[in-house]
């Protein structure tokens, strides 16, 4: 009986989650030209996806195949949250981020320190990836 409540939940659910296409956001980038590496910094990562939550020390992503990923804030505030209000990026205050909505669509930028994602930048609402 289990199984069967489980298919069906997942039957009516699916066609939700389906049919979703964000358009790529044109976002803020920190510099122009080539991407580099510096030897001895970990590299900046993009990462692209939904939250599932948003706590004071962790950004936590579903990423499009339903990858889950946990980013780590940094300490005292220095991970920035942006939305868009009239065609601009606007800095987040710490009381709207604690608001952001399980779902919603986020485009982070990070740093990757061996296993562990430090995020820099959050924009919320935005979609990033590669262009078309």
């Amino acid at each position: 009986m289990g199984v069967l409540a489980l298919a069906l939940s997942l039957w009516v659910a699916l066609p939700a989650c389906s049919g979703t296409h964000l358009r790529l956001a044109h976002l803020p980038t920190p510099s122009t030209g080539p991407a580099s590496t510096v030897p001895g910094q970990p590299p900046v990562v993009w990462v692209s996806g939904q939250t599932a939550t948003v706590t004071s020390h962790r950004v936590n992503v579903v990423e499009q195949p339903g990858t889950r990923l946990s980013i780590r804030r940094l300490a005292e505030g220095a991970t920035k949250f942006f939305r868009q209000d009239s065609g601009q990026w606007v800095l987040m205050s710490a009381d709207d981020v604690q608001l952001i909505d399980v779902g919603s669509p986020v485009c982070v930028e990070s740093l990757l320190d061996r296993n562990h994602y430090l995020a820099i930048r959050v924009f919320v609402g935005a979609a990033c990836g590669p262009r078309p």
